[in-house]
């Protein structure tokens, strides 16, 4: 049995390999290496930023994390005779399950403080995506802190298959959620950076002087439901966030309804842990006292 599963293994990693050389932009690598101690390691590397959830297959599935991910280990007791073929292919996604979605976690109006701006869902596009109303050059700010992302030709809500878009930006959040903006001129932030709540992330472009509705942003999530009844299409699902307004409170936006823009405490340390809480109360403190 264990000959098997060695097997199964070893050609699994040869027909990844060349999957991945055929997509030069994919940012999961698989590759043989041997250890400090002589034994074979089968590892993936992720060069994103955020997770992906490897599908084999042979029906088994894998979450790679940032990094290295060491899916087999092989030591020099266990290879024995490997000369079982299976073919094995792998496609994977970006993101994790959600264990349970909060539809109450609140998101910020992606303007400056003070702000109006009105919003719209894009009829052109089957997926849900809320088109804010913007001037030209005005500053973007993230609705939700996060680490920026590639893009890549997953199967997702892009389409790009750039590691980075100047006009759009992806940014992985804490739940395993991401925000898709797309209308920038000029991005402030690059994959891999850390961005907090309210922060400036870019300009945004407005090319259309019809309309006003020029900066983009979809929320998603990788659906546990529409990969595992391995459902055609795309295997994300896009949701209408719970946003605080200056205006009306906390709030389900209304289409084509003003609302302001208002960035408050509560906003920026709900996910923060008891110990930066106390740093960020303390800094605010002294910065109050310096006034």
């Amino acid at each position: 049995m264990k000959k098997i599963f060695v097997g199964l293994f070893l050609c699994f990693g040869l027909s990844c390999c060349l999957y991945s050389q055929q997509n030069s932009f994919s940012p999961i690598r698989d590759k043989w290496e041997t250890d400090f101690e002589g034994n074979q390691e089968y590892n993936h590397y992720n060069a994103d930023y955020c997770d992906y959830y490897l599908m084999l297959s042979s029906g088994n599935s894998i979450n790679i994390t940032p990094g290295k991910n060491t899916i087999l280990k092989i030591t020099k007791s266990n290879k024995g005779d490997n000369t079982y073929y299976y073919p094995f292919t792998y496609r994977f996604f970006k993101g994790k399950f959600i264990d349970k979605f909060n539809s109450d976690f609140l998101y910020a109006l992606p303007f400056h403080n003070g702000d109006s701006t009105q919003f719209k869902i894009n009829s052109n596009q089957r997926d849900l995506t809320l088109m804010f109303s913007c001037k030209n050059a005005d500053t973007i700010y993230a609705a939700r802190g996060g680490i920026v992302c590639m893009f890549d030709a997953t199967d997702m809500s892009s389409k790009y298959v750039n590691p980075h878009k100047e006009n759009c930006l992806l940014i992985y959040h804490q739940d395993y959620t991401f925000a898709e903006y797309t209308g920038f001129t000029k991005t402030f932030v690059n994959p891999g950076d850390l961005v907090s709540v309210g922060q400036a992330i870019g300009i945004v472009n407005v090319t259309n002087k019809v309309t006003p509705y020029q900066l983009s942003i979809a929320f998603f999530f990788l659906d546990k439901n529409k990969v595992e009844n391995k459902q055609t299409g795309n295997k994300y699902s896009h949701f209408a966030p719970l946003f605080h307004t200056a205006n009306a409170g906390n709030i389900k936006l209304e289409e084509k309804k003003a609302y302001i823009s208002e960035l408050t405490d509560t906003l920026i340390t709900q996910e923060m842990s008891k110990k930066e809480k106390k740093r960020y109360e303390k800094k605010k403190l002294k910065a109050l006292e310096k006034k």
